[in-house]
């Protein structure tokens, strides 16, 4: 037992399977509904939104689904973490309803959206992830994951194809997967692509036949996570790749390093080929600012100080939901929370953050790598740049799962552990 939960062995019955159903779709849905709802509108109903908001919505009954289904199966991981998640919440919708309804004219966001993405999908939706079922062993999972990361892939490298030439060739652009889905969301689908395919060189899943098939796709993620320029995806990438190859090294695994190695050699020349894109030049611009047209960078820097300085001149309470000036969040989870609930909320938020990051740091150190824990890695890499406690959800979602995929691998450790007794008796 860790906190309040209890680890227990769980039989391979019909009604598990069914979860494990349930719980993948609900899973592809958190990440992509949104996603492929955007190319959907883009091309069936440009001049309406009705597309996306029914996404939305079928991420919320999902979400509302999820809970029963954990209730009624006895499912939910309902320990310390969920109690500091629910706490902090209760704290945070406070905050939510006092300036929406007190200082609404002072938001940069209307109030609808913070009811929407925070209150309803961020903080309701995320209680159906606190689940223990083991979602991804799910037959289909692995097939439907690629499928929808490769036709997500291929429509926004579609949108970058078919935009106008100067604007492609720019120096120091950032291209949006298409009018409502920013270059943030753009680039975590490309690199959700070129790390699952690391992945599988790494599982030895990969044969000579669909090797050209898997370099082409790499090629195609990398293109369009370039494009992107957004910090995060590219930081989220170049670090589980480097995992990859850390774990491939220890194991002394020089076929599957020499395959990977050919493969970014091919994918530079891909790319190269066609000449997309200076990618060497565009990334050292973004990530050391020293492009002219990079913006958004001394934008952060600047959201990052007059954040802390609202939390300083508000340090119990709390200042407001979002920095004053730009009227925006600080794109930092842990210095909004301090700006928008004080000290105690942002210890408390720092508290629930630490708990599931060490959670998550146990699960990719000891365990063998996978796709999904690797995304739910990204939402934490996402939460210190561009992250926000209201407007995203998908952050709330990878660190509810961090805690269900730790809680699989103590299942198995405890499940291990007899027969390892066993071993050491005789």
């Amino acid at each position: 037992m860790i906190g309040n939960t209890t680890y227990k062995a769980v039989a391979v019955t019909e009604e598990n399977q069914q979860l494990e159903a349930f719980f993948s779709i609900f899973f592809l849905s958190l990440f992509f509904a949104y996603p492929l709802s955007t190319f959907l509108s883009k091309y069936l109903l440009p001049s309406s939104n009705i597309i996306s908001v029914l996404a939305r919505t079928w991420v919320l009954i999902l979400g509302l689904k999820a809970i029963h289904l954990n209730m009624k199966w006895k499912k939910g991981l309902y320990g310390l973490p969920f109690l500091l998640f629910l706490f902090f919440w209760c704290i945070y919708c406070v905050r939510i309803a006092h300036d929406t309804l007190l200082s609404a004219d002072e938001l940069g966001s209307s109030p609808a959206l913070y009811f929407n993405f925070a209150i309803l999908l961020s903080f309701i939706t995320s209680i159906g992830c606190f689940t223990k079922v083991a979602f991804w062993k799910w037959r289909h999972f692995h097939k439907s994951l690629l499928v929808i990361l490769v036709s997500l892939n291929a429509l926004i490298f579609i949108s970058v194809i078919t935009a106008p030439t100067d604007y492609i060739i720019e120096r120091g652009f950032r291209f949006e997967g298409n009018e409502r889905l920013n270059p943030i969301t753009s680039g975590m689908i490309a690199a959700f692509l070129l790390v699952f395919i690391f992945v599988k060189v790494y599982n030895g899943q990969i044969t000579a036949k669909s090797a050209w098939f898997y370099l082409l796709l790499a090629a195609l993620s990398g293109v369009n996570l370039v494009t992107t320029l957004s910090k995060g995806p590219i930081l989220f990438a170049v670090l589980s790749m480097l995992l990859v190859l850390l774990r491939l090294v220890s194991k002394g695994a020089i076929k599957k390093l020499l395959v990977i190695a050919m493969g970014v050699l091919g994918i530079a020349a891909i790319m190269n080929y066609f000449g997309i894109v200076d990618i060497v030049g565009l990334v050292l611009e973004r990530f050391i600012g020293i492009g002219e047209r990079d913006d958004s960078t001394a934008e952060r820097l600047m959201l990052y100080n007059n954040a802390w300085k609202q939390f300083l001149s508000s340090p119990l309470t709390g200042d407001f939901l979002e920095e004053r000036i730009l009227r925006i969040y600080p794109h930092n989870m842990i210095l909004e929370s301090l700006m928008a609930l004080g000290i105690f909320g942002g210890l408390l938020f720092m508290l629930y953050y630490f708990i599931s990051g060490l959670r998550l740091a146990t699960v990719l150190l000891r365990t063998n790598v996978h796709i999904v824990s690797l995304i739910i890695f990204y939402g934490f890499i996402s939460s210190m740049i561009s992250g926000s406690l209201s407007m995203g959800p998908e952050i709330w979602y990878c660190f509810a799962f961090a805690h269900v995929f730790y809680y699989q691998y103590t299942l198995k450790k405890q499940q291990l552990l007899p027969v390892q007794n066993h071993i050491s008796d005789t």
